[in-house]
């Protein structure tokens, strides 16, 4: 069992844009922020954070990707989520 997804990025502030609405969709709300992460757990449970999306821990640039492909499904709806972003 996976406890939580913990995602980097170069960005904080753009990825947290992007992330409050792609989570919505999955039923999730952000939660805590701080200078270095964003947390974010379901709508109901706000003390299970499920996702993180944060700065690299090594203080070091990511790579850039030219594009990058998620698949998600949500389980309570049974409903599959794409999208692509791109850099």
């Amino acid at each position: 069992m996976i406890g939580y997804v913990m995602v980097g990025t170069n960005d904080l502030d753009k990825a947290i844009i992007f992330y409050d609405d792609v989570l919505r969709e999955l039923n999730l709300k952000r939660v805590e922020t701080d200078t270095e992460y964003a947390a974010y757990a379901p709508m109901d449970k706000p003390t299970e954070i499920e996702f993180y999306v944060t700065k690299p821990f090594n203080k070091k640039k990511l790579l850039t990707v030219t594009e990058h492909k998620y698949h998600l499904l949500q389980p309570r709806d049974k409903q599959l989520i794409n999208f692509t972003i791109l850099d």
